[in-house]
C-alpha cells in the first residue's frame, strides 16, 4: 500500500498520508489509518494497538488477568466454604440418627 514518495517519506494510496521512511507504519484495513508500530486490530475496544497505546493494552490486558484471577479464587472459596458448611450439616445429622 505504500510507494516511496522521496528518499525520507513514504505515501499510503489508501488514507493519503505520508509517512517517515523508516518508522514501521502499517495501514489498518479495519479502521482506514495508518499506525506507527501496528501490532494489531483489538476487536473487543475496536482500535488498533500500536506504538502510543500498547503499554495501555498491556495494562488492561493485565487487569483483566487480575479480575479472573480474582474471580476463579473468591469462586473457589466462595463454593469451599459451601461444601465445608454443607458437609457439617450433614455429619450433625448423622450423629443425631
Amino acid at each position: 500500500m505504500f510507494f516511496e514518495f522521496n528518499s525520507r517519506s513514504k505515501f499510503c494510496h489508501e488514507c493519503k498520508i505520508i509517512a517517515r521512511k523508516g518508522v514501521d507504519t502499517e495501514h489498518c484495513s479495519f479502521c482506514g489509518f495508518c499506525v506507527e508500530e501496528l501490532d494489531h486490530h483489538c476487536p473487543w475496544s475496536s482500535k488498533c494497538i500500536g506504538k502510543k497505546n500498547m503499554i495501555f493494552f498491556k495494562a488492561f490486558l493485565s487487569c483483566l488477568a487480575a479480575a479472573f484471577i480474582f474471580a476463579f479464587v473468591g469462586g473457589a472459596l466462595v463454593l469451599g466454604a459451601g461444601m465445608h458448611q454443607a458437609v457439617k450439616s450433614h455429619q450433625k445429622h448423622q450423629h443425631k440418627l
